[in-house]
C-alpha cells in the first residue's frame, strides 16, 4: 500500500487525524479516570465499546468484517497479547519513573525500530537527513528533562521490558497489518475483541468491577470510549499507510503534544526553555521521511 518514502494526501490526512484523536484521548482520559478512578475498568470498556461498535455497523451494513482464517486469528491473539503487555509495562514504569523520564524512553524508539524495520520488515536503513531527525527528536525530549524535571527510574528491569514489548509491538502489528491485507474495521475488531480477555482479568484481579459508575462520570467514560473507537480505527489505518517507524514517530509526537496540552489545561508550569525542548521534539520530526522498502530479492518481507 505504501512504497514511497515521500508522504502523500492519504498518509498526510490520516496522519492528521489520527493524531487528533490521539490528542483527544488524552484529554477525555484524563477527565474520565478522575470521575471514575479504576483505569483497568475504563480500559475494558473502551475494548468493548470498540468491538461492539464496529460488529454493529457490520450488521447493519454499513462496514464488512472480512472473514480470517484460524491462522490470522492467531496471529491476532498475539496482537492483542502484546498490547496488553505492552499497557501493563507502561504502567510499572510510570510507577517506577517519573512521567518525564518516561518521554525520554518514548522517544528513543524510534530508533530502535528503524533497524528492526529493516531487519524483519525489509525498509532501507534512515537516510543521514531522517537519522538527524530521529537524533534530534531525543536530544530534545533529554533538553526538556534537564529543563523542567529530573531524570529519575528506580527499576529498569521494568523500563528494558516495556521497550521490548513496545518495539515488538509495533514490528508485528505492521507485519499482521500487511501481511494479512485485510481492513482497519477487521483488524480493530479483532484485536479488541481478543484484548477484552485479558483486561477483563485484570480488572478481577483489581477488584475494580466493584467501583461503581454513575452520575456526570457516565458521561465522560462515554466519551471516552468514542473516542476509543475513532483512536482504533485511525491507528490501523494509519499503520498500513506507513512504516512501523513513521507510525512510532507519530505516536511519540502525539505524546509530546499530550505533555504540552497538560501544561496548558492543568499545570500550566512550563518553562519557556521546557517547551521549546518539546517544540524542537515536534520540529525535528517532521524533518524524518520514512524509507523505502527494499526490491523483493533483496529481503524476506512481502507484502
Amino acid at each position: 500500500m505504501e512504497a514511497s518514502a515521500k508522504i502523500g494526501p492519504q498518509i498526510s490526512l490520516a496522519t492528521c487525524i489520527f493524531t487528533i484523536c490521539s490528542s483527544t484521548m488524552l484529554i477525555v482520559n484524563k477527565v474520565a479516570i478522575t470521575a471514575y478512578p479504576a483505569p483497568n475498568s475504563l480500559l475494558l470498556l473502551q475494548l468493548l465499546s470498540s468491538s461492539t461498535t464496529i460488529y454493529l455497523a457490520s450488521k447493519l451494513g454499513l462496514v464488512s468484517i472480512q472473514h480470517v482464517s484460524w491462522s490470522t486469528v492467531k496471529s491476532y491473539v498475539v496482537v492483542a497479547l502484546a498490547f496488553f503487555l505492552t499497557l501493563f509495562s507502561n504502567v510499572k514504569v510510570l510507577q517506577y519513573a517519573n512521567v518525564e523520564t518516561f518521554i525520554v524512553f518514548r522517544a528513543s524508539t524510534p530508533l530502535a525500530v528503524a533497524v528492526l524495520d529493516y531487519v524483519f520488515l525489509g525498509r532501507e536503513l534512515p537516510t543521514r537527513r531522517s537519522s538527524i531527525s530521529l537524533f534530534c527528536l531525543l536530544l530534545g525530549a533529554v533538553s526538556y528533562v534537564r529543563a523542567d524535571s529530573h531524570f529519575e527510574v528506580r527499576a529498569y528491569f521494568w523500563v528494558f521490558c516495556w521497550f521490548v514489548l513496545f518495539c515488538f509491538d509495533q514490528i508485528f502489528i505492521k507485519h499482521v497489518v500487511d501481511s494479512t491485507e485485510t481492513s482497519s474495521w477487521t483488524n480493530s475488531f479483532w484485536t479488541n475483541t481478543l484484548a477484552t480477555i485479558p483486561a477483563f482479568l485484570l480488572v478481577l484481579i483489581r477488584a475494580e468491577h466493584n467501583v461503581k459508575l454513575s452520575g456526570i462520570a457516565t458521561y465522560f467514560v462515554t466519551a471516552s470510549c468514542l473516542v476509543g473507537v475513532a483512536m482504533s480505527l485511525s491507528s490501523f489505518h494509519l499503520r498500513g499507510l506507513v512504516s512501523a517507524t513513521y507510525f512510532t514517530i507519530v505516536g511519540t509526537v502525539c505524546k509530546i503534544l499530550s505533555v504540552i496540552i497538560n501544561y496548558f489545561i492543568w499545570d500550566k508550569h512550563a518553562s519557556i526553555t521546557g517547551l521549546a525542548s518539546l517544540g524542537f521534539c515536534i520540529f525535528s520530526a517532521v524533518f524524518y521521511q520514512q524509507s523505502p522498502l527494499r526490491p523483493p530479492e533483496n529481503h524476506k518481507y512481502t507484502k
